[in-house]
């Protein structure tokens, strides 16, 4: 294939790394994203974030006249109002063959808690990572990255310990934006609603969260 391209493989020396300048800048640039994106989540999410920092980094121009990746790929620019802060409280829908029939049924919650951890690169739906029961992991839960196109996001709410996700009745806001129990601060986990320092039970149902 690269003989047919007329494209010639030049290999740099071993171990000298200033012979890579441009992969060494690329290098040096994606980790200082990920550590910004960092400063206030938590930094268990780095894989995540390195991730969505090359999605963004391949839509955005290199410089001035210079065609982004996306750009040189689809011949048009890439559309950007759909990009959310990284790591900001997130309630994604739940699907119908995850919703647990009993003990509510219909009248059980829609929506569960989760962090907003980027986009697909398959499709226009946002990646919220969330806690699903999983009787195959030890502790009975798994931490899982779905993608969806319902997604209520609140990015004033940053999750810096993600195992409060656990905990659904620990953050005060609903999937409707409605903050009556408690106010929560711009920035860090959530706190108890109650004014209790007891902790509220795990969170054992595999459908979502309770109390909306």
């Amino acid at each position: 294939m690269c003989w047919s391209l007329d494209i010639v493989a030049e290999h740099s020396t071993t171990f000298e790394p200033q012979m890579n300048g441009r992969i060494e800048r690329w290098h040096r640039c994606l980790g200082d994203s990920v550590r910004c994106m960092l400063k206030f989540t938590d930094p268990r999410l780095w894989d995540l974030a390195g991730r969505h920092a090359a999605y963004i980094f391949n839509r955005l121009e290199c410089g001035t006249g210079k065609l982004s990746a996306f750009q040189q790929r689809h011949n048009r620019s890439a559309w950007l109002d759909h990009l959310r802060r990284f790591g900001c409280l997130a309630y994604v829908k739940i699907p119908e063959h995850v919703k647990t029939p009993e003990p509510d049924g219909a009248l059980g919650p829609r929506y569960e808690v989760g962090v907003y951890v980027g986009c697909s690169r398959e499709n226009s739906s946002s990646l919220v990572s969330v806690w699903r029961c999983s009787r195959r992991i030890m502790g009975g839960f798994g931490f899982r990255v779905v993608g969806s196109k319902a997604v209520k996001y609140f990015e004033d709410h940053i999750i810096k310990n993600v195992d409060l996700l656990k905990y659904p009745d620990k953050f005060p806001l609903d999937a409707s934006g409605r903050n009556d129990k408690a106010e929560m601060p711009v920035e860090g986990p959530a706190v108890p609603c109650s004014g209790s320092s007891k902790e509220a039970e795990p969170f054992k149902r595999c459908g979502g969260s309770e109390g909306f």
